[in-house]
């Protein structure tokens, strides 16, 4: 029987505490959660809206005396607010009960149309001609028009962490600054003078490490809310040094290790045409198509070891000059996220139109023409060389702590490119035969981005 009345008032406890608990937990969801928004206006001169019911949370919009809002909870001293900016974006944050009057003019809705981007507008006021869900809320609270401002005709809008001048501007420019390392590597393989068929390995692999210095730079043409047009210029100046090692001993048994120096330049340049679709208030994606025009040049200080070659003395050549002049077809994909920050990657093809190499030694000390097989030369470029570049950039722009124009950016890109040549050709102490060559280009680094 005791056990039997114990069970009972345990029984009884915990029903009246989950009671409680859901009476409680019902109380505070009407008290944030209302039926229907209700309409409100802004009473004092300045008022601060918040991330969170506290005053020191982060201020996210300041309105004006007059501006038309909704309210749509409560919490302590604070009414949750919502504010559409532009009459389309909503915003929703924390404001002082204090500083607002719930609603405003019933029988009346705001419509606000802005004419700026930094969010300067006017007010219209029109008689609603239709029932309004919003009209119903909290009829008890009918304001006494007399305490309620009138707005005036271009007043009572906010400011939101009031945007610089460029976002005004239709044309605009930005220019970044990197600086990073880049490798490079190449395999050269050939047929063997006495052999119809490919080496099975390279005669000739190195591979250099430098110091990049990247400077990038664009034009841009706001056309609309979501189409941009402009022109991208790029400059990369890479200083190489390093060592390239000895070939295959069973091909070039006569070549030593070199210790290399070279530096590479490339330009790129054209326009683009980029499109803005919004996945959401805080997700974009931009498609962006690019035709550029490039040219890369390289330099070594490692040419040959012999000033003047004799006919059937082997080449001591390791590497060449060259230089390519292409067109860049460009594919980017950019992903706008919060925290202001900006994933770029792109895609592009090489369509070649020019590729040589110097300097090539096709005669001897007297001008008379060598044969094939005695000219210091890789062989003759036999079809567009073929490649593609692909990589990433990461932006973050500093709006957050009070910088709009200044930002940083880590990038990563890597280029594959693979040629062939024909006839015979002489280089690294080997003669050559229809020699093909892979070459790879990687680079990585971190900068810093200014917008004009």
């Amino acid at each position: 029987m005791r056990n039997g009345i114990h069970a009972f008032l345990r029984l009884t406890q915990f029903t009246a505490t989950a009671w409680l608990l859901a009476m409680a937990w019902m109380s505070l969801e009407a008290q944030e959660q209302p039926s229907a928004p209700i309409p409100a206006i802004v009473l004092s001169q300045q008022l601060d809206v918040y991330s969170a019911p506290s005053t020191g949370s982060l201020r996210i919009l300041q309105l004006k005396q007059g501006a038309l809002l909704e309210v749509i909870g409560s919490e302590g001293g604070f009414a949750r607010i919502r504010y559409r900016l532009e009459g389309e974006f909503p915003v929703e944050g924390f404001a002082l009960e204090a500083g607002i009057r719930r609603n405003a003019s019933p029988d009346q809705i705001p419509l606000i149309q802005s004419k700026q981007q930094d969010y300067e507008a006017k007010n219209l006021l029109e008689p609603v001609t239709e029932a309004a869900p919003l009209v119903n809320a909290l009829p008890s609270e009918s304001p006494d028009a007399s305490l309620i401002p009138k707005p005036k005709a271009r007043e009572s809008m906010l400011i939101v962490s009031k945007p610089k001048k460029r976002s005004q501007n239709r044309l605009r420019a930005e220019g970044h600054f990197g600086l990073g390392f880049q490798t490079l590597a190449e395999d050269l393989t050939t047929k063997p003078s006495d052999s119809n068929s490919y080496a099975t390995e390279p005669f000739l692999s190195y591979e250099m490490s430098g110091v990049l210095f990247d400077l990038n730079g664009r034009m841009t043409y706001r056309a609309s809310d979501s189409v941009e047009l402009g022109l991208h210029l790029n400059y990369d100046f890479t200083v190489f040094r390093g060592s390239v090692a000895a070939p295959s001993s069973s091909l070039s048994p006569n070549i030593d290790e070199s210790n290399v120096q070279a530096l590479m330049h490339e330009v790129q340049s054209g326009p683009y045409v980029r499109y803005e679709y919004r996945l959401n208030k805080r997700f974009a994606i931009e498609p962006e198509l690019s035709l550029l025009g490039a040219y890369q040049l390289f330099t070594t200080n490692q040419l040959k070891t012999n000033d003047d070659l004799a006919p059937g003395l082997q080449g001591q050549s390791v590497l060449m000059n060259w230089q390519i002049m292409q067109v860049l077809p460009k594919l980017s994909v950019n992903l706008r996220m919060p925290n202001e920050l900006l994933l770029r990657t792109h895609l592009a093809l090489g369509v070649w139109t020019s590729f040589s190499e110097s300097p090539t030694t096709t005669t001897d000390a007297n001008g008379v023409a060598l044969a094939e097989e005695d000219m210091i030369r890789t062989g003759a470029p036999s079809s567009a060389p073929m490649g593609i570049n692909y990589g990433a950039q990461l932006n973050w722009n500093l709006k957050r702590l009070g910088v709009e124009t200044m930002g940083l950016i880590a990038f990563f890109n890597s280029r594959d490119v693979s040629r062939t040549f024909s006839g015979s050709g002489n280089r690294a102490s080997m003669l050559m035969k229809d020699t093909k060559t892979s070459t790879r280009i990687l680079n990585f680094g971190i900068g810093a981005e200014y917008l004009f």
